[in-house]
């Protein structure tokens, strides 16, 4: 009985360490790549949790996108991103990831330009 609990054990930690290393070691977030074409942006909000914080864009459309460091892509700079970013302006946004509401994930802002009157959708 102590061998099966033994390899139970074994192999759901193996489950667990493979899973993870082939999430950081794979571009899955790419899979879920969007661009969302001249939305304006309602709000910006900044949200403290109790270690960290972290900040939301709301636009226009209902999308909701979350400004992060990310690490695969060697963008450093989310709070400067975010500073730039103005309510009320409209822009072309990038994003990688998914929404999952019941574990409060968001799609992650990659990349984003200001609309212009050169943009050939309205």
């Amino acid at each position: 009985m102590k061998k099966f609990f033994v390899a139970v054990v074994a192999w759901t930690l193996f489950l667990i360490v493979s899973s993870l290393v082939f999430n950081l070691c794979t571009d899955f977030g790419y899979i879920n790549h969007a661009e969302h074409e001249n939305v304006e942006v309602i709000k910006t909000e900044r949200v403290n949790t109790d270690d960290s914080s972290y900040y939301l864009i709301f636009f226009e459309d209902g999308l909701t996108v979350k400004v992060a460091d990310q690490l695969f892509y060697g963008n450093f700079r989310s709070s400067d991103h975010y500073g730039k970013i103005r309510e009320g302006e409209k822009y072309t946004v990038e994003t990688h990831g998914f929404r999952v509401g019941f574990f409060n994930v968001y799609p992650i802002l990659y990349r984003y330009r200001p609309h212009t009157a050169n943009d050939t959708k309205n």
